[in-house]
């Protein structure tokens, strides 16, 4: 049943990312094929997560289709990545560079309706997604004063 595979879904989600706590991975290694524009490898030193306040969803299914709304409120969802580039191409550093992207009153909602019992054809799909703020600071760019640049721009443009 789609309600309660999507509940067993959520209850995980919520124990990896609680409020309280927070997710973290730590070095993790992507390697970049020799065919593409840059080769090398990109280190994640680490990536956190933290910040989930309250998941809520309803399913309603008929026989023609299954509807599901959902509503994910994050008080303030915390991303840090703590990178180091070894790459062969345009962009190379030596330096970590660490992001850090504080999406402030993050909320997600809306629905979407099945129209097959394996839930693999939608017939509607609707999205909202509301953001107090989400200021970005990046260090390690170049520069102290590029990267302080660099953080201004980027914390303009997204609202």
């Amino acid at each position: 049943d789609l309600a309660d595979a999507i509940a067993n879904l959520l209850a995980e989600l919520k124990k990896l990312i609680p409020e309280d706590s927070e997710l973290v991975l730590k070095d993790r290694t992507l390697e970049i094929p020799e065919n593409s524009i840059e080769n090398g490898k990109i280190v994640i030193n680490e990536l956190s997560l933290s910040g989930l306040k309250s998941i809520e969803y309803d399913v309603a299914e008929d026989s023609a289709q299954t509807n599901l709304k959902y509503d994910l409120n994050i008080a303030d969802l915390i991303a840090v990545v703590d990178v180091s580039l070894d790459l062969t191409g345009l962009l190379t550093s030596d330096d970590h560079i660490v992001v850090k992207v504080d999406l402030q009153a993050l909320d997600l909602a809306g629905d979407f309706t099945f129209t097959d019992t394996d839930y693999t054809e939608l017939s509607e799909f609707d999205a909202l997604v509301s953001l107090k703020s989400s200021p970005i600071t990046v260090e390690g760019v170049i520069s102290d004063e590029y990267s302080q640049q660099l953080s201004e721009t980027l914390s303009k443009r997204v609202p």
